[in-house]
Parts: C-alpha cells; sequence; structure tokens
C-alpha cells in the first residue's frame, strides 16, 4: 500500500506526465508492467467512488488530472497555466521593454521563437504586425497574473 501512495502522491503533485523511470525509482520497481498495473489498481478506487480524478498514460509517461467533461465546473478553480523557467525569461523581457520588435527579442535572447508561440498559446503575449516583423506586448493575463510590474 506505501508503494501505491508514493506513485499517486507523486502524479498528484506534478504537473506534467511522470516519467515510468521516475515513478520505477521512487516506489523501489524494475518492472513497468508493475507501474501499469498499480495505476489501474487506483483507476479502479477513483472509479468505485464515483471520483472524477484519473490517471491517464501519455507519451511520456502518466499524469494524473480529470476527466474532461468536470473541466467547465472546475476551470475557475485551477491554477494558471504553467510558464516555463525559459519562458519567464522571455516574458520578463517583453515586460520590461514594452512593445518591442520581435526581432529584437531573438537578437538578444537567441532563437526563442517557440517560447514567444507557447506564451501567446497561453495568453500572457499578443503579438501585433509592425511593418516585416511585429512587436510584442503582455496582456491582460500578464498584468492579473503578475500584477503591475510598475518596477520594470
Amino acid at each position: 500500500m506505501e508503494k501505491l501512495a508514493i506513485l499517486e502522491a507523486m502524479l498528484f503533485m506534478s504537473p506534467n506526465p511522470v516519467s515510468n523511470r521516475k515513478l520505477m525509482k521512487a516506489v523501489g520497481e524494475h518492472n513497468s508492467n508493475k507501474i501499469k498495473s498499480m495505476v489501474e489498481e487506483l483507476n479502479k478506487i477513483y472509479e468505485e467512488r464515483n471520483s472524477p480524478i484519473r490517471i491517464f498514460e501519455k507519451e511520456d509517461g502518466y499524469i494524473m488530472n480529470i476527466f474532461p467533461k468536470y473541466a467547465e465546473y472546475v476551470k475557475s478553480f485551477a491554477l494558471e497555466t504553467e510558464i516555463t523557467k525559459g519562458e519567464t525569461r522571455v516574458l520578463g523581457y517583453i515586460a520590461k521593454h514594452k512593445g518591442i520588435l520581435k526581432s529584437t527579442v531573438v537578437k538578444r535572447l537567441g532563437p526563442v521563437y517557440e517560447k514567444i508561440k507557447s506564451l501567446e498559446e497561453k495568453g500572457f503575449v499578443k503579438e501585433e504586425p509592425d511593418g516585416r516583423s511585429s512587436k510584442l506586448f503582455t496582456t491582460k493575463k500578464f498584468k492579473d497574473y503578475f500584477g503591475d510590474m510598475k518596477d520594470l
């Protein structure tokens, strides 16, 4: 039962999928099929309780989440989108240089196109055309999430 609790705790705390290898190491197992059966056991417990929580197998590991049909009821309670360390660096640079050209960000920080795209998808940055390039601005979501940032 202790191994099952450790596995559940790891998945509960991780916002990203946890690899099979990490789970095996944490619970002291050397067989990935054992992890799979432990996940199935936890899912059976959740199902018996009629819980909206399940553990899903992804390409890069396992993740604990709720069934999509319950998402609309809890989305206002969910934590904001996870921002990576690299994205935080790019976001800070954009916030400090309000209305900065995308090309300037790339010159200063390197090839960060994917990070900028991810920040746009997450709603923290908006891009507006400006000649042959575009300017990057922070959004209302950025302000709501981080505050005014007047000291930047």
